[in-house]
């Protein structure tokens, strides 16, 4: 979970879901609140939250914004992880998803993943419960894995590249795709993943704010 001008409230789970929660029904309820909010405490890697009879641990787990957190509970492993989790097992069929550090978004997903949630709560969908949680996050790791392999083959057939040009490339390879116009998303991640390539000396920008393959 993150907070930027927008204060949400923490939906434990839809109705349907609840009694399989080992929490009381009802602990958690509210509304997003709109217009300006005071801030009474900022959040920090390793603070705890008391909620509900509940302790939560503060996990800094940057890579989809740099701020993001997830909010862990050991007795009973329940992870609110946000929208950490970008690619996972229900994913929509044409979402790139949206990075701001690629390699900070890999140390995230596994450091969830080693923690063994019971129960992963998300910003958005339906929440993960047993065997699923593992699988979605790993699913998020692949499709890592799958934007940088399409990324890397694009600039084998065509370098230099622009980054709009890639992210549509991206959307061909992934999801068979056409897109005119990349949304500024897709635009933002694809940076994410050249400047994450050029790190570690796969790729390089060009005098053109292209890029192109550095072998």
């Amino acid at each position: 979970m993150w907070f930027n001008r927008r204060l949400y409230c923490i939906q434990l789970a839809p109705r349907r879901q609840a009694r399989r929660i080992p929490i009381a029904p009802g602990a958690w309820s509210g509304e997003r609140v709109r217009g300006p909010v005071r801030v009474d405490r900022l959040l920090r890697e390793g603070d705890a939250v008391e909620h509900a009879n509940l302790t939560f641990e503060v996990l800094h787990t940057p890579g989809h914004e740099r701020g993001l957190i997830t909010l862990f509970e050991r007795e009973r492993r329940l992870a609110f992880v946000g929208d950490l989790p970008q690619g996972g097992m229900d994913n929509s069929g044409n979402w790139l998803g949206l990075f701001h550090d690629v390699a900070a978004q890999r140390r995230s997903l596994r450091r969830v993943a080693e923690l063994n949630p019971a129960w992963e709560f998300r910003g958005h969908r339906v929440p993960h419960h047993g065997a699923d949680v593992g699988a979605n996050l790993a699913a998020s790791v692949a499709r890592l894995d799958n934007i940088e392999a399409a990324l890397l083959e694009t600039l084998g057939a065509k370098s230099p590249i622009s980054v709009p040009n890639a992210a549509r490339a991206a959307f061909r390879a992934l999801f068979d795709l056409e897109v005119t116009q990349p949304p500024g998303y897709a635009v933002t991640t694809v940076l994410a993943f050249f400047i994450d390539l050029a790190q570690r000396g796969r790729v390089r920008r060009t005098d053109d704010l292209e890029w192109e393959s550095a072998k």
